[in-house]
């Protein structure tokens, strides 16, 4: 798997964060966060591969795959994006609820939880702790080379 974005932008002729050249809706950096192929949008490389929400006890949750990892800190990420939840309960104002890098662990309101990892990739839970009303989430990542 290749870790730097420069490398694997190339790599897939990804011309910037938000080019889609597979037409999956899923723009690359997101696609690069998440260990995706940005040249198919089939499966998991495509909408199939995106953050899934859930409701838990009252809870809204937000489940996703992150590419496995032994150097990272908690064993997946990449090395150059931050992968942050954000929560919101009308839409426009957005807070964040959890927030990871390569080198850092989950920090945050939430609590996250991993699963097994499989197929190189490692099954990500995050579960936002307020409840009652409306409530949304969606993952925001960001490059920092």
């Amino acid at each position: 798997m290749l870790g730097l974005y420069a490398d694997w932008s190339v790599t897939y002729g990804v011309s910037g964060p938000a080019f889609d050249g597979d037409f999956d809706g899923v723009g690359a950096l997101v696609e690069f966060g998440l260990g995706m192929n940005p040249a198919s949008g089939l499966g998991g490389d495509g909408a199939a591969g995106v953050p899934a929400p859930a409701m838990n006890a009252g809870h809204v949750q937000l489940s996703f795959l992150a590419p496995t990892s032994a150097a990272a800190t908690q064993l997946h990420g990449m090395p150059e994006p931050t992968c942050t939840v954000l929560a919101s309960s009308d839409l426009a104002t957005w807070s964040s609820i959890a927030t990871k890098t390569f080198a850092t662990a989950w920090s945050g309101a939430a609590t996250v939880s991993t699963g097994t990892p499989s197929g190189g990739f490692t099954p990500v839970t995050v579960e936002d702790a307020a409840t009652g009303g409306p409530r949304f989430l969606r993952l925001q990542v960001t490059w920092t080379p």
